[in-house]
This record gives structure tokens, sequence and C-alpha cells, in this order.
């Protein structure tokens, strides 16, 4: 049995201009439209218009990631680490 460590996870969002993310492990594609974030509990896409990523520091204990933009959705996939996921599905997921 592996023994992972899962990190807190929280999503705040300021008037759907900003959104403050904590457990990002992380992150998988941006542009000014998505950005995809993998956390333990999944990867987290966030979607909208003039998104840029301020600021990024998966190397402290929050592994915190900050958006700002006009955020219209925030989507968990169940894409994130798990037991069960192959190696098919790291390489190519």
């Amino acid at each position: 049995m592996q023994n992972e460590q899962l990190f807190p996870h929280s999503v705040s969002m300021k008037d759907r201009a900003s959104v403050d993310i904590t457990g990002v492990t992380d992150v998988e594609k941006f542009d000014e439209s998505i950005i995809v974030a993998r956390t333990d509990l999944g990867k987290l896409t966030v979607k909208g218009s003039g998104l840029k990523v301020i600021s990024l520091d998966i190397d402290t204990a929050d592994k915190s990631l900050r958006i700002e933009g006009r955020i219209n959705s925030l989507e968990y996939s169940n894409s994130g680490r798990s037991k069960n996921e192959s190696i098919v599905s790291k390489l190519f997921g």
C-alpha cells in the first residue's frame, strides 16, 4: 500500500474576478480562457476570459495558486491522484 500525503485544499473566489486555491500540486494548462490545476482531490478546471496566473507557489505547505480575470466556471474532474490510476493514464491523461 502506497502512503501518499494529501494536501489541504480550499478554493476562495472574490467577485468572480479572482480565485485563491490551496492544495495545488501542478498546473497542467493555462491560457486566457482556461486553467487546469491538479489537486489531490482531482483536476480543477477554471474557465473564463482574460485569465492570468498571478502567483503559483507549489514549494510551500499551502501549495497555492492565485488567478485573476473574469471567472465563468470552476469544475472538478475525478482525474486527480488515484491509487488505481494506470501508468497509461499518467502518461497520456
